[in-house]
C-alpha cells in the first residue's frame, strides 16, 4: 500500500491543488485564490520547464530551473504573506524558504559527503506542507467566513494604499 501511494504521490497532490484551486474559486476570497493558483502554478512551470529543456539544467549538482521556480514561488508567496489578512500564507512562505535553502545546501556539499538525504527532505517536503498549509488555511478561512460573515482579505495597513483611500487607524 505504501509503495502504490508513494507511486502515485505527484498525481495525488496534483489532484489536491486542482481541487483546492476549484474551490478557492468557488468558496475563497483573494488571497485563497491566489495561494491555490500559485500551486498551481508551480506544477505548471515545473512540466513545462522539464519539457522544455528535455530533463533539466544542472550547474553544481543545483536543478537551476527549479531554482528560478522556486525562488518566484517565495517571492510570490511572500507579497501574499505580507499584505494578506492571513496567517496561513506566513507558513507557506516558510515552508518554501526551507525549500530554497536547500539548493544552498545540495550546491555547497559539491562532493555528496553529508549525503543526498537531507537534501531530498529539504527539497521536497516542503511543498508537500505547502499543499497542507493551503489546504488549512482554506478551510479556517470557510469556517471563519460562516461564522462571521466577510471579514477584509487584505491586512488594514496595507488597505488603503489597493483601493487609493487613506489609510484610517
Amino acid at each position: 500500500m505504501f509503495e502504490t501511494l508513494m507511486d502515485l504521490r505527484v498525481q495525488l497532490q496534483t489532484a489536491m491543488i486542482v481541487i483546492l484551486f476549484l474551490a478557492a474559486l468557488r468558496w475563497g476570497a483573494v488571497p485563497e485564490k491566489l495561494v491555490a493558483g500559485l500551486l498551481g502554478a508551480m506544477i505548471v512551470f515545473h512540466v513545462g520547464y522539464h519539457s522544455l529543456v528535455g530533463g533539466a539544467v544542472v550547474v553544481g549538482g543545483v536543478d537551476l530551473g527549479h531554482v528560478v521556480i522556486d525562488l518566484a514561488l517565495l517571492v510570490a508567496l511572500g507579497a501574499v504573506a505580507l499584505y494578506a489578512n492571513r496567517v496561513y500564507p506566513l507558513w507557506l512562505t516558510a515552508a518554501q524558504l526551507i525549500s530554497v535553502f536547500s539548493y544552498a545546501y545540495r550546491y555547497l556539499d559539491g562532493e555528496g559527503e553529508l549525503g543526498r538525504g537531507p537534501y531530498d527532505v529539504m527539497a521536497t517536503l516542503p511543498f508537500y506542507l505547502c499543499v497542507l498549509f493551503a489546504w488549512v488555511g482554506f478551510v479556517r478561512h470557510v469556517l471563519r467566513q460562516r461564522r462571521h460573515g466577510d471579514y477584509p482579505s487584505w491586512s488594514r495597513a496595507t488597505a488603503g494604499r489597493h483601493s487609493g483611500e487613506p489609510v484610517r487607524n
